[in-house]
């Protein structure tokens, strides 16, 4: 699957005064992106998910570190061992999910 960008090109009508026309436009995208945490020793990791949150796509580890963060959820950066994306085998949301 390919990583989803902040933009994407639709096609748009855009009106001024009493004339519209179909035309190409730049917007935004928005997408789901669930946060997941890790915790506990060797062998007895557990998985849970903490929060789901729209975002812009990009910059998804540093929105999922300051989510954390603020939250009160870790309480200071070093805590934080790893943060990469969820990449479960038949899953679709692969860059949906950190």
């Amino acid at each position: 699957m390919k990583r989803p960008g902040p933009t994407t090109r639709a096609k748009v009508w855009k009106v001024r005064g009493h004339e519209s026309a179909e035309e190409s436009d730049i917007l935004a995208v928005e997408e789901p992106m669930e946060i997941r945490l890790e915790t506990g020793g060797k062998g007895h990791r557990t998985m849970t998910s903490v929060s789901v949150t729209m975002r812009t796509p990009g910059n998804d580890f540093e929105l999922a570190a300051g989510f954390l963060l603020t939250e009160g959820i870790v309480a200071r950066k070093r805590d934080l061992v790893r943060i990469e994306y969820c990449t479960d085998p038949g899953i679709a949301q692969e860059y949906n999910i950190v």
